[in-house]
Formats: C-alpha cells, sequence, structure tokens
C-alpha cells in the first residue's frame, strides 16, 4: 500500500463511515460467497449514492468528501485485494466478479496515477483456469473507458508480455482489449505506443496468420477513429512503414501488404462528387502516389519471382510448405496475386506486357506446385473479366504465346475460362467479334483460337468439353458475312465437317473404343446444339420440317388467283399450313367465291433429299447400347430432321390397309411386345405416341356418337339409356380438365367431316370401329385393363415393368423412384385416356372395379405413391372417373366405398404425410353427391375420431377436419346445431378446447379452481398452417347460422390500429364522452418558407402514427431525420407564391409541431416494385433504440439547430420529447400475406 494511502484512516463517525467500515469488516470474515456477493452489493450501493448527491450537489463526484472518505477507507482495508485473492474459487461466478467493477472504477478515477490497483487486478488472473481468466477479463473492458494514460501505458506492455503463444480464445481477449482501451480519448503519444505494441506483437514468430489478421484490423480501426485521410496524418506514415518493411524484410512480405491493403481500403473510395481536397486523399490518389515513388506493381511482381526461384532452390513442391513461418506456399502466391489486382482495381493502374510475361513464367512455366497454375489462370481470368484490360497488343500476345499453348487433355474449370476470356477479349478487340445484348456476332469465321476450342471439345473432360460446346455454339450461329451465298457456303461446310468427323470416329457397337465413343458422343451433341441454335435464331421457317412439327407444318400464305375474270370476285389470299388437306382448302375458295368453279393449286418450291438419317439412327442404336447420353444426343437430331418419304409411305400403308388390322387398341397397340428391347426412355416415347393416337380416335369418335344421329346411319340396338347425353356431359367435364387444344380442335373437325361422309355412304357406319363404339366397347375390356396397366407401372417409375404380374406391379409401387419429365407427361395422359374410356366403354369399368385387384390399385395411386404430383394428378382423374360413373350406380357406390375403408384402415397412420390427395379427393366426392344417407353416420364417426386423437400428424388432422367440414353440408342445418352444441356431438367445444387453444383451456381451469389439469398437453395439435385453416373453416361451418363470424379474415397491423382508432373516435363522438384518445395523437407542421419574399404557408394536421421509410437506412434516427428533411424547389419545380404572383424558390418540410403522450411509429417494409409489378417486402437489418429523443425532429429542435422553420411559442416545462420502447408488433411472412 502506498504511504499517501497508509497515513490515511478512515473517519470514525456515525453514519455512512461507521457503516462502510463495518461491512468492509464483514467482508474480511465471512467466505461464504453468496453473504460476499451480498455486502459488496451494499458497498456498490453506498458508492452509488454517495456519486449521485454528488451530482444533484454540481460537486465534482472526485472532489466530493464523502467520496473521498468512501474511496480511502476501501484502500486501507485492502478490499479490491480481499476480493480477488484471497478466495480464488470465488472468480469462477461472473456475478461475483462484476461486483468489483464499482469499487474498482471508484479506486481508478481516485488514484489516476497510480496503477496498484490495475495490478492487483491483472495478477487475479495469472496461472488462473481458464474460466476465471474469462472473468478478469470482463471486468477489464468493463473498466477500460475507465483507465487513465498511466494505466493504458502500463496494460498495452502487459498485455504484450503475457501474450499465450497456443491459447487462442485468450489472444482474442487480449485484442479486443487493446481494441476498447483505444476508444478512450487518448493523447497521441499513448495512440502511438498501442500502435507499436500492435506492431511488435504482429512480429512475434508463433503469430497465427489469423490472429496477425486480426492484430492489422484493430491497428486500422484505431488509426482510421484518431486520424483523417492527408498526407500528414500519421496513417500515411504506417502505409509508408509497411513499404519499408516489404522493401527490407523478406519474411514480412505478405504480412506488410495485407496491412498495406488494410490501410489503403480505409481511405475514401474516389466519387466524382468528391471535393477537390477529398480527391487529394482518397484511395485511388493515396494508391498512384506511392506507385509513382516506389513503383509498387514492379516491386510485387519482383518479389513473387524472386520468391519462387527461392522455393525452387529449396526443391520445395509441397503447397503447404511455410517458407517464413507464417503462411503457406499457396498462401504467399495468393496475397501476392491479390494484393496486385486490388492495387490495379482501386488505383486505376496498369500493368505492362513484361511484367504479366514474368508473372506467367513463374507461376505456370516454373510453377512450385500446380495450385500455382491454377492460381495464375484465375488471376489472368480476372484481370480481363473486372475491366483492368491490356493493350490489345499485350492481350493477343498472352493469348497466342502463352495460353493456346497450354495442353488441353487436363485443362481445369478455372484454365477454361481464363481461355475464353482471352478468346473473346482477343477476337473483340480485332473486330472478328461483336458483343449485343445476350449473343455474339461473328463479323469474320476465320476467330483466333477456334481451333484450340475443337481440341478442348475432343480432348478435355466432360465438364469442360460441355463449355466448350457451349462457347462454339455460341460463335457459329450468329454469322454475318456480307454475301448471302457466303454465309450458306459456310453452314454448308460446317455441316460436313461435323459427320466427317463423325465417321471418321464411328464403328459397331461391339468394336468401338471408349474415345472414340467419346468422341461420337461429343461432335453430335455439337451438332444438335448448332442446328437447334440456328433455327431458333433463324426468322424464316424450313422448307423441309423437322419431325417434331411435320404434323402440322409451317404456316403460309395462300393467293387466289382466278385464270378467268369472274364477276364481283376479286383475287385474295388466306392463311393455312403446308399440311392442309386439299379438300379443306376447296371448300375454303368455294366459300368466298360462293360457286363451284375447277381449280388446280401449285406450289413451285421442291423439297430437298433428306440425309444422314440412316447414319444418325446407327448412331442412336450405338447410343442405346454403350452410352445414354449418345442416345438421347442422336433422338433430338432425329427430331430435327424431316421425316424421310419411305417412313411417310409405310405409315400411310399402315393405317389404309383396313382388311389386315382389327380396329381394336388391345390389337392394335398392346398385343406382343411393341418395346421389346427398348430402353427406359424410349419406352415412354412409344407408349407416349400410343396415347396420343388412343386419344385422337376416341375423342373422335365420342364427338360423333354424341350427336343426334349419324348423318341417317342406322343407329345399333345395345345403346345404352341416355347415352348421348351422358357423352356429351360427360366430355364436357373431361375435356374442361384437358391441355391439348390442338388435339380437341382437330378431333371436333373430323367428326363433322365424317358425318358428312355418312350422310352420302352409310357403310361407313357398319365398320369395324363404329360399331365397337355404338356396342359401347370401344376401347374392349381387355384395353382398359392395360391402360389401368399402364397407369400403375408408370406411377412407380418402372415402366419396364408394364408387362409383369399385378403383384408385381403393387410392390413396386412405393418405390421412390424420381420420374423423369417424360414419364410425368405419359402417367398424366394414361390417365386422361382412362377417364374418356370410361365414357365409351362403362362396362370395362365395372368389370375392372369388381376386379381383386381394384383396391390396390386405388390404393397405391392415392396413398402409397410417394410423390405428390402424381397422388394429386390421380384424385383429379379419378374425380372425373366418379362424375362419369354417376349413371352407373354399382360404380359410384363401389368406388365411394373403396375411398372410404382406405382412411379407415389401419395403415393409414404410417403413409400420414401422404394422405392430403385421399382426403381432397373425398371432400369433392361429398360435395358432388350432398344427399346421401350415410352421411350422418360418418359425421358421427369423424366427430368421435376428433375427440379421442391426442396427437395426430398435421396432414391426418387437415383431412379429418376438411372432411368433417364436407360432410357438414351434407346434413341438416337442424343437425350441424346439434354436432356443435352440448347436445349433440360438441364438436366446438373439441375445436376450441382440444385442437386449437388447450392452453386457453388449462388456464380457465387454473384460474377458476386453482389447480392444474394433470396429463394435458399445452401446446396446440394443429401446429401447421393449413391443419389451423381447416379447423377454423370446421368452426366457420358450425357457426355459419349464428351471428356471422368472420374468423378467416386477415389485417394489416397497422390499418387495424387506425381503424380501432377510428371506430374508438366515432364512438365517443356520438356518446359525447371526453377526449380520452388526445394521448394518441399529435400534429404535424407542413410548411412552405419562400426564400425570395418573406411569406411562408403552414399546415396543420393531427395524426396517430407517424411511418417512416427503412429502404437505405440503417436506424430509426436516419429515417426520422430523412422524414423532417427540407425539400428545394426551385427552377421548374418552384411553388408558385399567391401574395407574390409568381414563382418562387422555396423551401417545403414537414415537421413535428406537437408530440403525442403516447407515440406509435410504423416502419414501412413494404413497397410497390414496378419493374416486378407487386408489392416486395424489405428484410435489411434496421436498429431501433430503446429510448429515443424527438425533440430533433420537432420545430423546437429543428430552430434550435438553426434549420429554416416557421417556429412557435411552446411551453416548455409541459414540452416532453423522450420516450421509452414499450411494445413492438412484429410482421410475419411475405408481401403477398404468405406466412
Amino acid at each position: 500500500m502506498p504511504d499517501a494511502v497508509k497515513s490515511r484512516r478512515p473517519i470514525s463517525q456515525e453514519g455512512n463511515c461507521d457503516a462502510l467500515q463495518e461491512l468492509l469488516d464483514q467482508l474480511h470474515e465471512v467466505s461464504d460467497i453468496d453473504e460476499r456477493v451480498y455486502i459488496l452489493y451494499e458497498v456498490n450501493k453506498m458508492i452509488f449514492e454517495a456519486i449521485s448527491a454528488a451530482e444533484e450537489a454540481q460537486v465534482e463526484v472526485m472532489d466530493d468528501v464523502a467520496i473521498q472518505k468512501i474511496a480511502v477507507a476501501i484502500i486501507y482495508n485492502n478490499t479490491l485485494e480481499e476480493v480477488l485473492t484471497r478466495f480464488p474459487d470465488q472468480l469462477y461466478q461472473l456475478p461475483y466478479v462484476q461486483q468489483v467493477e464499482d469499487i474498482a472504477r471508484l479506486l481508478i478515477h481516485f488514484e489516476c496515477e497510480v496503477t496498484d490497483h490495475i495490478e492487483v487486478i491483472w495478477n487475479s488472473q495469472i496461472d488462473k483456469e481458464e474460466a476465471i481468466g474469462e472473468n478478469i477479463y470482463i471486468l477489464m473492458q468493463s473498466l477500460a473507458l475507465d483507465l487513465s494514460a498511466t494505466h493504458i501505458e502500463w496494460l498495452s506492455e502487459h498485455l504484450v508480455d503475457s501474450w499465450p503463444p497456443t491459447n487462442i480464445q485468450h489472444q482474442n481477449r487480449i485484442l479486443q482489449l487493446f481494441l476498447t482501451v483505444s476508444r478512450n480519448d487518448l493523447d497521441g503519444l499513448t495512440i502511438h505506443k498501442l500502435l507499436s505494441a500492435l506492431w511488435n506483437l504482429s512480429h512475434r514468430k508463433d503469430i497465427l496468420p489469423q490472429i496477425m489478421d486480426d492484430i492489422f484490423e484493430i491497428l486500422v480501426k484505431i488509426l482510421k477513429y484518431y486520424y483523417d485521410d492527408d498526407i500528414e496524418s500519421p496513417k500515411f506514415s504506417w502505409l509508408i512503414k509497411c513499404v519499408k518493411e516489404f522493401q527490407d524484410d523478406t519474411l514480412w512480405e505478405v504480412p506488410s501488404m495485407i496491412l498495406m491493403k488494410k490501410l489503403f481500403c480505409s481511405y475514401k473510395p474516389y466519387t466524382k462528387l468528391m471535393h477537390q481536397k477529398e480527391r487529394r486523399f482518397c484511395r485511388e490518389s493515396t494508391i498512384d502516389y506511392l506507385q509513382s515513388k516506389y513503383n509498387l506493381i514492379a516491386m510485387i511482381v519482383q518479389s513473387l519471382t524472386v520468391y519462387i526461384n527461392k522455393i525452387k532452390s529449396c526443391l520445395v513442391d509441397d503447397p503447404k510448405f511455410i517458407i517464413d513461418g507464417h503462411y503457406t506456399h499457396n498462401q504467399q502466391v495468393e496475397e501476392r496475386l491479390e494484393f496486385l489486382s486490388f492495387l490495379l482495381k482501386e488505383g486505376r493502374q496498369a500493368i505492362s506486357l513484361n511484367q504479366s510475361v514474368e508473372i506467367w513464367k513463374s507461376l505456370i512455366e516454373n510453377p512450385v506446385s500446380r495450385s500455382d497454375h491454377t492460381l495464375c489462370l484465375e488471376w489472368f481470368e480476372k484481370l480481363l473479366s473486372q475491366g483492368q484490360d491490356l493493350d490489345p497488343v499485350s492481350v493477343n500476345i498472352i493469348f497466342v504465346n502463352k495460353i493456346l499453348t497450354l495442353p488441353t487433355t487436363n485443362m481445369c474449370e478455372i484454365g477454361f475460362r481464363c481461355f475464353k476470356a482471352f478468346f473473346l477479349a482477343t477476337n473483340t478487340m480485332q473486330k472478328r467479334l461483336e458483343h449485343k445484348k445476350d449473343h455474339l456476332i461473328v463479323r469474320d469465321p476465320e476467330l483466333v483460337g477456334l481451333d484450340y476450342i475443337w481440341n478442348i471439345i475432343l480432348s478435355a473432360n466432360d465438364k469442360i468439353a460441355a463449355a466448350a460446346t457451349d462457347l462454339l455454339r455460341q460463335v457459329s450461329i450468329h454469322i454475318k458475312l456480307k454475301m448471302p451465298t457466303s454465309q450458306i457456303k459456310y453452314h454448308d461446310l460446317h455441316i460436313k465437317k461435323f459427320f466427317t468427323l463423325l465417321k471418321s470416329n464411328y464403328d459397331t457397337p461391339v468394336d468401338i473404343d471408349m474415345k472414340k465413343l467419346t468422341t461420337v458422343r461429343r461432335v453430335s451433341k455439337v451438332l444438335c446444339d448448332y442446328v437447334e441454335g440456328f433455327e431458333r435464331t433463324c426468322r424464316k421457317g424450313r422448307q423441309n420440317l423437322p419431325l417434331k412439327i411435320a404434323t402440322r407444318g409451317n404456316d403460309m400464305l395462300l393467293i387466289t388467283q382466278f385464270t378467268k375474270p369472274m364477276r364481283n370476285v376479286p383475287d385474295f389470299d388466306f392463311f393455312t399450313h403446308e399440311n392442309d388437306i386439299f379438300l379443306s382448302l376447296r371448300k375454303c375458295i368455294w366459300r368466298k367465291v360462293r360457286s363451284y368453279c375447277s381449280m388446280e393449286l401449285t406450289y413451285e418450291d421442291t423439297l430437298l433429299k433428306p440425309e444422314y438419317h440412316s447414319f444418325i439412327c446407327n448412331l442412336h442404336e450405338l447410343g442405346r447400347q454403350r452410352c445414354d447420353r449418345l442416345r438421347d444426343t442422336s433422338r433430338q437430331l432425329l427430331y430435327l430432321l424431316s421425316c424421310q418419304p419411305k417412313t411417310v409411305e409405310a405409315i400411310n400403308a399402315v393405317f389404309n390397309d383396313v382388311g389386315s388390322h382389327k380396329a381394336d387398341f388391345q390389337h392394335m397397340f398392346f398385343d406382343g411386345n411393341p418395346t421389346e428391347g427398348c430402353d427406359k426412355n424410349t419406352m415412354c416415347s412409344i407408349f407416349m405416341e400410343i396415347l396420343k393416337i388412343c386419344k385422337l380416335i376416341l375423342l373422335t369418335v365420342c364427338g360423333i356418337v354424341g350427336k343426334p344421329s349419324f348423318g341417317g346411319a342406322v343407329i345399333c340396338s345395345k345403346e345404352l339409356p341416355a347415352s348421348r347425353k351422358l357423352v356429351q356431359e360427360a366430355l364436357t367435364t373431361i375435356l374442361a380438365k384437358g391441355s391439348d387444344v390442338t388435339m380437341l380442335k382437330v378431333t371436333r373437325l373430323l367428326s363433322k367431316q365424317l358425318l358428312i361422309l355418312m350422310k352420302n355412304d352409310h357403310n361407313i357406319a357398319y365398320g369395324v370401329l363404329f360399331k365397337n363404339a355404338q356396342a359401347w366397347q370401344l376401347p374392349s375390356n381387355a384395353g382398359v385393363i392395360q391402360i389401368t396397366r399402364l397407369i400403375w407401372a408408370t406411377s412407380s417409375g418402372n415402366i419396364q415393368a408394364f408387362y409383369g404380374s399385378n403383384e408385381v406391379l403393387h410392390s413396386l409401387c412405393a418405390s421412390n423412384n424420381t420420374l423423369e419429365t417424360e414419364e410425368i407427361s405419359l402417367y398424366q395422359r394414361a390417365l386422361e385416356l382412362l377417364s374418356i374410356a370410361v365414357v365409351t366403354n362403362p362396362n370395362g369399368l365395372q368389370l375392372f372395379c369388381y376386379d381383386k385387384v381394384f383396391p390396390l390399385f386405388l390404393s397405391d395411386l392415392l396413398l402409397l405413391n410417394p410423390n405428390h404430383m402424381l397422388r394429386m394428378a390421380a384424385a383429379e382423374q379419378i374425380l372425373i372417373i366418379f362424375v362419369c360413373a354417376e349413371q352407373n350406380r354399382k360404380v359410384f357406390q363401389r368406388i365411394r366405398a373403396l375411398l372410404f375403408a382406405l382412411i379407415k384402415d389401419q395403415t393409414i397412420d404410417k403413409h400420414a404425410s401422404m394422405t392430403h390427395e385421399l382426403f381432397y379427393l373425398l371432400c369433392q366426392i361429398i360435395s358432388y353427391d350432398k344427399a346421401w344417407n350415410h352421411a350422418d353416420t360418418l359425421l358421427n364417426e369423424e366427430t368421435g375420431w376428433l375427440r379421442n386423437t391426442s396427437s395426430p400428424h398435421p396432414v391426418l388432422l387437415e383431412g379429418h377436419l376438411r372432411l368433417t367440414t364436407a360432410l357438414l353440408d351434407c346434413v341438416k342445418s337442424t343437425r350441424k346445431q346439434e354436432v356443435g352444441d352440448t347436445y349433440g356431438g360438441n364438436l366446438i367445444k373439441i375445436l376450441l378446447e382440444n385442437v386449437l387453444f388447450p392452453a386457453s383451456k388449462i388456464m380457465n381451469y387454473l384460474r377458476t379452481t386453482k389447480r392444474k389439469i394433470k396429463d394435458t398437453v399445452s401446446v396446440s395439435v394443429c401446429d401447421t398452417p393449413n391443419s389451423r385453416a381447416a379447423a377454423f373453416n370446421l368452426l366457420n361451418a358450425l357457426c355459419e347460422n349464428w351471428k356471422q363470424i368472420r374468423i378467416t379474415e386477415q389485417q394489416d397491423a397497422v390499418h387495424f390500429y387506425l381503424l380501432l382508432v377510428g371506430c374508438l373516435k366515432e364512438a365517443l363522438a356520438k356518446l359525447e364522452g371526453p377526449r380520452v384518445l388526445h394521448a394518441l395523437e399529435g400534429t404535424f407542421s407542413d410548411q412552405i418558407i419562400c426564400k425570395e419574399c418573406p411569406h411562408q404557408y403552414l399546415r396543420e394536421e393531427s395524426f396517430s402514427i407517424i411511418s417512416v421509410n427503412i429502404k437505405n437506412h440503417k436506424n430509426l434516427q436516419s429515417s426520422l431525420e430523412e422524414y423532417v428533411k427540407a425539400e428545394i424547389l426551385e427552377g421548374d419545380n418552384a411553388y408558385f407564391c399567391d401574395q407574390c404572383q409568381k414563382k418562387v424558390a422555396t423551401i417545403k418540410r414537414l415537421c413535428i409541431k406537437d408530440l403525442p403522450k403516447t407515440m406509435v411509429i410504423q416502419l414501412k417494409r413494404f413497397e410497390y416494385d414496378r419493374r416486378l409489378g407487386c408489392t416486395v417486402k424489405f428484410n435489411d437489418h434496421f436498429e431501433f433504440p430503446r429510448d429515443i429523443d424527438m425533440l430533433p425532429y420537432t420545430i423546437v429542435g429543428l430552430n434550435k439547430n438553426g434549420e429554416d422553420v416557421v417556429s412557435y411559442n411552446t411551453d416548455k416545462d409541459n414540452y416532453h420529447t423522450k420516450y421509452k420502447l414499450s411494445g413492438i408488433v412484429i410482421h410475419s411472412g411475405e408481401a403477398s400475406g404468405k406466412a
């Protein structure tokens, strides 16, 4: 203890000093931590009361006699040492350590030039456990802003000396303490000592790179906190110091660059709005100054070369090798290149050709490891992509002499990106390429590096080859040559080059090696992309249409001319398509002419002979056996080629040969195995075309059967009751769900044409096809079974099992296979076809419904299938089948009974997450047939299920709730009331207490009985938005005969608040009650102050809420400042002064005149986006304080700060502007209202 303190004695008088001495004596006597915490609390309380008394008396705290007596007493009794050293184990408790804070702060201020007290605190954590050290550092953090310069100097020395080499947590605590201490109001000498301590600390050999980076961050923050951006600033001196360190110490080159980069970043970036003085000391100017004085870029490049040579001399090829004790080889190279990029970009500097070549030689031609190669290519790629372009000569030299010499076999992704950047830059600079908004235009096909792209495609790995293929496509499509013949010749040579490569590498599936197979696959992909890309960009249609649109053909304009002039009929034209039939054209012309005449159609253009079909078919077979990707690419090529004439003739022969084919789907398409030997994708394609043909036939036949007569044809006697009406209604239901608009139009036209033909030839109605249709046997019963099997197999993603047994199909239904787009489309088309087949052959459906496998079929499609999209498609089509089967009540009742049996099955709990579609279908069926006798019975079962359930799956709960709602619509209103009230099912109480609000039930019971309900869950079982919505819908349905309850209405919080305040105002006004809402109201002052004349315009308006913008603001204070910011109206936007009768420059401002006692502020997180055409929500980080003073945003505050406002006298005693935050309302969800 200092002698000055020993001479002092605590004043033992009555009052606080005696009480304090008694507390300090007790502190020495007791050892229990709780008692010691209480004593320290009482001591702190006495200190606080003494300080408060001194502040009220407006006396300097340390000059107050009472404070001095307390400090002397604490020092004399060694209280600080007693608390921190006597019982070290008590320091594990942070609340105990925190009680020392006020005592230590008092002593530090009382003896600001003495380090004894800070030394006691520091020594208490030496050689102690980690937890104790952390608590003591928390204490020192709290005291950091109270330390004097003497304390800080002593502490910084000990922080550096006590640096733990391996304890990272302790290191972070020391650095954080450095940063906190620096926030004191320090003099220049103390700041320099702090910075020097950090600098010396960073030079320790045991410092890790991450910790060194943290040290630099703190050092830069201290410099930025205290100093400005100018050449005389110590911040600039530290930059010079880093440059000198880089030049003198080769082991500290990387740390010097890192610190220089951080220091450069502390300067403001250059902007056009800067003042002249700011521009002199911006980031760009600072870098430019140092570059001109020290030639930083050349220094960094030379450093990289020297470093690489030094590593090579050590015969080290390990990228993790550390030469300077801190950074690995990869980090050494990466940091140099990154700093070089930083100087080029931020300083707007240029790198010379020689320097670029030197970097290339060091890292590409003379690398230490493979990573050098990657880092160098990545750096050069960024050099061009970030706009730091070299001159055209340098780009061309590096591209031709360096990049095009790289081997392509082991090219990596970054290597290709570097090649692409230089390829585009070189050819653009030479005006061979031209960049447009979304594509490239080739002005000269002789592109530099084009052959290199082909080498990449043929020899690189698949990922790089695919990227090169895309680049080749981009520079091969948009060819803009001066002569059209040159353009045609170019494309012709391009196609021949593709097929020359293909044929030179093609071989049989058995003999071809993997290298040739890869070449064939990649060249086929390039060819396919080229043809597809060119076809998309070409405005004119092709003469020989591709197979994908060959059924219709291109649109064309048909010009009609008359060889002999006809009276009152001029020449005319009309639109048609290339594959339109001759009879249709004749009708169009006759309709125009309104008379019959002989006519002849001519078309001068000739068809080009299709080529390469057989070769591409061979490629497809090769791909089918050896390579799936080649198979898919060759199939795309076949779609792009036009159809061979032989193929067209073969198809016509099949469909015109009536005598050798039976008009039934089973015999036409499903007998035998038409997909034998096919892969999965080919099977999907085959069955897709089969379904299209079947649908076309059925829709056409339905269009005829549904007519009142066959145009005079004889109707078969096997017609079902009300058959035509059934067909018409069923087709209306089915076709409303269809998406194939073109097919529907074709079938309508085709059925009309067939009816016309039947007028002239009754024998057509006796054909096999129409006989089966009139007998309601198209498709046959076996055909219906085959369609259902196709649906069954496709639903599991195992179409190959189509010809397997029912047991195999059922066993595969639960497989979690990912279906491709083609399989999903095939599944949906098969379901649509089954819906149509129900109309044309209802007996087939009845037989299948009573088959023993039908329940399995239903459960597999609706319950066991893991794909939600497939289950929903099945539910929608089964609903259509259900509606179409209404005339056949047996089928109707059978399907409904099976569906209800599914939800009662014991296995439904196992598949509860997949029951949504099943319940959806049941609800739709119930709503379709409300006059159902069994609805009451099922309603009782559902009510019992809801009453007895405890914690069901949310999807299962939602389904039962929606099913109960649907069943309620089938019973009478009296029965509905019985179900809801106490005398019936008591369903309303079940919903409120068991399903929706069980916590409310528990709280109500506890409030009335003072006891808790045992074994009761307080969390709602409706834990998803959908289940809650279903519960509320059911509650609404039960209450619909009572007063209407709009429980589903949602309102914005601000809208609700304003509506509530408005309603209360209106009610109070009618009752002539007191103005109790005055506390919620303030007054705005809308002011316009003329600058050129003495006139002022004021308008006051009351408000209940202040709405501020959060966009581009970080906190509430910034938003409020913008809210009251003045707007200058001048020029064309000047204000017209009524008194001056002219436009004058004015200041327009909206500010607050009177503040409410309770203020509501809305943060406007929503804004209408004109580009997106919808309201968007801002989820930006936004801060608001717990306490705020609104004075700066009022007229009084603005006037006080010298702003131009119209002021007025206020009652300062009653003018309160300080508010404390008391509540927050948070909007959860999106702008659309979705939670």
